[in-house]
């Protein structure tokens, strides 16, 4: 069996939905929502009018299946709870709408995307090793003068706990 060499673009929607979907740089800040607006946006330009991809009907009924399911439960929250975040719920569609759409471009390109997702998996826990090895310093009593890293891969917080325990957040991106 022949190993098939990646570039560096097979990559990058997987990588960046990874992003959009629990990275906290990203997902808690106030331009993350537009950010996902103008990145799903041009995605699906990209696939409709460069790679010219033809989804099948049986992924258009799903997707406005799950659709209507979400909207109906954002009608019983507003009436239950009077409250919904609106746009929290159109960040939600859109993910959804780029996971399909990032699973399409995986099987028009005929790339194993369980493959790819592992291989982004695993580099990420590659290099988030050192951040969590500096969580245990921090544990441990070592003064590293500060409580909180935030860079675009990783996300490592230190926050007091129960009862002068110290509660260590992962250091991978999500």
């Amino acid at each position: 069996m022949t190993q098939v060499q990646r570039s560096f673009k097979d990559y990058l929607p997987l990588f960046l939905l990874l992003c959009f979907s629990g990275n906290p740089l990203i997902t808690s800040e106030d331009y993350s929502k537009i950010l996902l607006v103008i990145y799903t946006i041009g995605f699906v330009s990209y696939m409709h009018f460069i790679v010219r991809i033809k989804i099948p009907d049986k992924v258009i009924k799903i997707f406005l299946i799950v659709t209507f399911f979400i909207i109906l439960l954002v009608i019983f929250q507003h009436i239950l709870l009077g409250f919904v975040s609106y746009p929290g719920v159109m960040a939600l569609i859109l993910k959804i709408l780029l996971g399909g759409y990032t699973l399409l471009y995986y099987k028009e390109r005929k790339i194993d995307f369980l493959s790819i997702y592992i291989k982004i998996l695993a580099f990420l826990v590659i290099v988030s090793l050192p951040f969590w090895l500096i969580n245990h310093f921090g544990w441990y009593g070592v003064d590293l003068h500060f409580n909180n890293l935030k860079t675009f891969f990783f996300y490592t917080s230190f926050q007091e706990g129960v009862e002068g325990f110290m509660r260590v957040r992962n250091s991978g991106m999500f």
